[in-house]
């Protein structure tokens, strides 16, 4: 399936992108991959729409072929600049994960270009402060922060994987341990735009006014914070389904492709 995708390459919002683009369907379709992840692990679903939609799937910078996030800045806006260089009129968004606040955001900014949602385990964090979920996220979450601080790198990125990766650690190729333990400091550089809400996605009334049909999909052994978040924003957002993923986890695109595609 990699094989079949292109993958051009150019400056985004001033920076080296690279991106993968399917299909030739009638209708475009960003998609934007989770944190550590790349824009590959949607080819399963890509390939199986292909003549309904034009797929494209930028690597994050700092991910994939993608030249790094440039020091400084907020990592949650240079994604957004660079998503937002892709929009199309009548796009379709698809964001899993961190893709997924993304994804959120560009709707909310652009909402007449965006034709509709589907946000897979959505980890906009800071729509569940104040619940017993957000609670135990952050005692989990500081526990591999710390080791990671304190300079442990593998620890900090075997941690990370424990929360939101499948399966256990050690059935994950040394290489791919490597590289996520590398890339690291992008998880902790993206925390305060996730927990904050310095985007303002949150305000009274912003959600409320969004027009557009979204689909939220979670897996149903994902962690507590993510139930959490998809029912502030079922809750809030005007024209929203659920969908849970029975056996599925935080890798739902990855491990259950077939119910996303439908």
């Amino acid at each position: 399936l990699e094989r079949q995708a292109l993958m051009p390459q150019g400056l985004r919002a001033g920076i080296d992108i690279r991106w993968r683009t399917w299909g030739s369907g009638p209708a475009p379709l960003l998609m934007l991959h989770c944190g550590l992840g790349n824009s590959g692990l949607w080819a399963p679903v890509a390939e199986a729409v292909v003549d309904r939609y034009r797929c494209t799937a930028p690597d994050w910078p700092g991910h994939g072929r993608s030249a790094p996030f440039r020091d400084g800045e907020s990592v949650h806006d240079q994604a957004a600049a660079v998503a937002s260089t892709f929009l199309e009129d009548g796009h379709w968004l698809i964001g899993h994960s961190f893709g997924a606040t993304v994804a959120l955001r560009l709707a909310l900014e652009q909402p007449s270009r965006i034709a509709g949602l589907v946000l897979i385990e959505s980890v906009y964090f800071a729509a569940a402060k104040g619940t017993g979920a957000w609670d135990a996220h952050e005692a989990e979450r500081r526990v591999w922060t710390e080791r990671w601080h304190a300079g442990d790198q593998t620890g900090g990125a075997k941690g990370f994987h424990a929360q939101w990766g499948d399966g256990p650690w050690e059935d994950v190729p040394e290489a791919v341990q490597d590289r996520m333990a590398a890339r690291m400091g992008f998880v902790i550089a993206s925390e305060t735009g996730l927990a904050e809400d310095p985007a303002g996605l949150l305000a009274p009334g912003r959600l409320e006014a969004l027009d557009l049909p979204v689909i939220l999909i979670r897996g149903a052994h994902s962690r507590p914070i993510i139930a959490a978040v998809h029912d502030v924003l079922a809750c809030r957002l005007r024209h929203c389904r659920s969908l849970t993923v029975d056996g599925a986890g935080h890798m739902v695109p990855v491990t259950h492709p077939e119910p996303v595609i439908a």
